[in-house]
């Protein structure tokens, strides 16, 4: 196997909090009452900030590309909500 058995399941165990977070999440935004063109929205703000992003000890370059992620992933993880949730009434 090309990667360590420990990275193998330190990112199964991300993808199964992932799947966690996003059942939930759109439990609690359908039950609020938000759409899911809010729940993108909330994503995209929620992106907006990783610019603050602090990384004590840290190569600028590093903390761009670690923010970059962040925002990336931000946004991934509240379209795929978005996606998830009943169509808007």
């Amino acid at each position: 196997m090309a990667i360590s058995q420990e990275t193998v399941e330190r990112f199964a165990e991300a993808s199964a909090q992932r799947v966690l977070v996003q059942t939930m999440a759109v439990l609690v935004f359908g039950q609020s009452g938000l759409s899911a063109e809010r729940v993108r929205a909330l994503g995209r703000s929620l992106s907006d900030q990783m610019t603050d992003v602090v990384i004590p000890g840290a190569e600028m370059a590093d903390v761009e590309a670690i923010r970059e992620a962040n925002a990336r992933a931000v946004v991934a993880v509240f379209e795929g909500v978005a996606e998830a949730m009943p169509a808007d009434r």
